[in-house]
């Protein structure tokens, strides 16, 4: 992908991993489903010692060997919680232009206190958070203000199978068809997984050539390169997909 990259060619997928949201769904279905049977119990039950999952252990459904049928109830206690999105909104100044609006967005979440041990983010994803506050304050010194209205949104809950962004898409503060463009970052603050990459990433430029124009315009800092992937590239990555299944 790199060198593709680095060759200037453009990084598409015609394959929608859409699928991939489902199957955490599905998961997180079965391992806490007061009916269901954890795969953990399980294999415990059938005495295999296996890994369900891996087909070089287990070339034949090991419910053919299984002896004994557990029996598993599970109590859930749930808990609500505020977790707000942080709305912040720049009216445009064309009369005509003013009700569209431009989505600029990132997550302000991450894992926070897991087992008495504080994951802060910094990378994920308080560095797109700081993108985006350094962007509204900039915008705001413009001599000339967007026509357009700009919402910016710190969206909570995307390392919970994205619940902000769903949430807002689904109870827009103004109708989603006035959203003409939604852009949002993350992981900005560092190369991707520490690799050697001098490299930023950019998803979904395929649905609006516009956008590539732009940023060939503006150009890159002297040392960072730009890779183009589709927003389909495995899976959603991020708060972009609520909107792009509303096909923003």
């Amino acid at each position: 992908l790199y060198q593709a990259a680095l060759a200037g060619r453009d990084i598409y997928y015609d394959q929608r991993y859409r699928h991939s949201l489902a199957m955490r769904r599905a998961l997180e279905h079965i391992l806490t489903h007061p009916d269901g049977v954890p795969a953990a119990v399980l294999a415990e039950k059938c005495g295999a010692g296996k890994d369900l999952f891996n087909p070089s252990e287990s070339k034949e459904s090991v419910l053919v060997h299984c002896t004994q049928v557990a029996d598993v109830r599970l109590k859930v206690d749930r808990e609500a919680i505020d977790v707000p999105n942080v709305v912040g909104w720049y009216p445009g100044t064309d009369e005509k232009l003013r009700a569209e609006h431009i989505c600029v967005g990132a997550h302000l979440d991450h894992l926070g206190l897991q087992r008495g041990e504080l994951y802060p983010g910094a990378d994920d994803n308080a560095s797109s958070v700081a993108m985006m506050l350094e962007t509204a304050r900039l915008m705001s010194q413009l001599p000339r203000h967007p026509r357009r209205s700009i919402a910016f949104v710190g969206f909570d809950l995307e390392e919970q199978l994205l619940y902000g962004s769903r949430w807002f898409a689904a109870h827009p503060p103004f109708p989603l068809q006035r959203i003409k463009l939604m852009v949002t970052a993350d992981l900005i603050g560092r190369s991707l997984g520490d690799l050697p990459l001098p490299m930023v990433f950019m998803f979904g430029s395929e649905y609006c050539p516009q956008l590539r124009e732009h940023v060939a315009e503006v150009g890159l800092p002297n040392g960072l390169e730009l890779g183009r992937l589709s927003a389909d590239f495995i899976g959603t990555r991020s708060d972009y997909g609520p909107f792009r299944d509303q096909r923003i």
